[in-house]
């Protein structure tokens, strides 16, 4: 979000207080409502004006715009103690001016990836095709490339709904393929609207053939640097395949496809989709990796792998590497779930959270969320808490 050059309003009266994060540090798994509820907090601070400084002012315009909402329910949104509906977020996008999926797709990107059992529906876009040919116009749109992240949501939006596409075999995977570049080359808010799409469209059974075909040739493609985020997409097939598919990427050399694959795997198994035999693969594959730099720093895409297993097979891994000097700085990294000990990563948290408090000058009272986040952003060892 932008905010650069803007200082919000100070009000009178009691300052508003934002959620905070009080669940474990180490794992993958946090409730996404607090976070939500700061982001669509702090959003409607920084970049609502004076009027929307007021909850009962937000309250009527949401109001305005065919929603149920008073200062109660804005309340509960705004403290984490009740989820945001997707239409909600809709709302908060059109009334503060960000563009559609600032929100909504943020939203969605947390709850699949910290928060499996938080409740999902389908994918909410401002303008999305209503009739097939609303949604052959926004195909048209992409195949004659003049498009946006926003377009592609609204094809996926489309299909996901039930429209249909005409001659759709051919069209979906000339669309499939010419989504994943994208995907690779764009950044902030661009990425994440197409990242979001891609996910979509991956577990569409419509389209996922299609897709899987894309991320293949893609990641197979001579000259391909930044395949990350195509190989991630692969944590959303859940089938046998796809996991040893990440395997074999994870045995390989280390580099862009090996930390995909990690990436994949970890949000995996902190889904519960890998299943025993695939596990015990893993189990045998993580202490070969560990093994084979015995004098540095343990790979962190491995360790992020393993901080996503369970105990008992945590210690089979770690087992074989009893007297390597690097171990109990590695249990402890698994104990905590940071790269580094708290005593160096709190106080540099705090220390950008401040600036940026200081920056943003917002009336509220305190910000615990804020640290928290800069603090899994520079030190966690999930990739996935790093990212979010």
């Amino acid at each position: 979000m932008q905010t650069e050059g803007f200082r919000a309003p100070r009000r009178p009266g009691r300052p508003l207080r934002l959620p905070g994060d009080h669940s474990p540090l180490p794992g993958m798994r946090v409730a996404s409502a607090p976070r939500i509820a700061w982001l669509v907090a702090t959003s409607r601070i920084l970049r609502g004006g004076p009027h929307l400084q007021r909850r009962d002012a937000t309250a009527e315009a949401i109001t305005g715009l065919g929603h149920k909402a008073d200062v109660t329910r804005l309340s509960r949104w705004e403290s984490g103690s009740q989820p945001v509906p997707p239409r909600i977020l809709d709302a908060y996008e059109r009334l503060l001016g960000l563009e559609p999926g600032h929100l909504t797709c943020t939203a969605a990107g947390l709850k699949r990836a910290l928060d499996p059992s938080a409740r999902r529906g389908k994918l909410l876009v401002h303008r999305a095709p209503q009739s097939h040919t609303e949604l052959e116009e926004v195909c048209a749109t992409i195949e004659a490339g003049d498009h946006t992240g926003l377009d592609w949501l609204r094809l996926a939006a489309g299909l996901e709904a039930g429209r249909k596409l005409s001659f759709a075999d051919e069209r979906v995977d000339f669309l499939t393929r010419a989504l994943l570049p994208e995907v690779a080359r764009a950044e902030q808010m661009a990425h994440t609207r197409r990242f979001e799409a891609s996910r979509s469209l991956l577990t569409h059974s419509g389209c996922r053939p299609a897709m899987l075909r894309a991320i293949g040739s893609f990641v197979t493609a001579a000259g391909a640097q930044v395949v990350e985020p195509a190989v991630v997409l692969l944590q959303e097939v859940e089938d046998s395949q796809a996991c040893a598919l990440l395997l074999r990427m994870l045995s390989g050399r280390r580099g862009p496809l090996r930390r995909g694959a990690a990436w994949a795997l970890a949000g995996k198994l902190n889904r519960n989709h890998v299943g025993a035999d695939d596990l015990a693969a893993l189990g045998r594959v993580v202490p070969e990796l560990l093994a084979r730099r015995p004098q540095q720093w343990f790979p962190a895409e491995v360790v992020d792998v393993l901080a996503a297993m369970d105990a008992p097979h945590q210690e089979k891994v770690l087992h074989p590497l009893r007297g390597n000097p690097l171990l109990p700085g590695l249990r402890q990294s698994l104990a905590t779930g940071e790269l580094v000990a708290a005593e160096r990563s709190r106080p540099v948290a705090a220390g950008v959270a401040q600036r940026a408090e200081a920056g943003a000058s917002m009336p509220v009272d305190g910000d615990e969320m804020l640290p928290r986040l800069v603090r899994e952003a520079l030190f966690h060892v999930h990739r996935e808490r790093r990212h979010q």
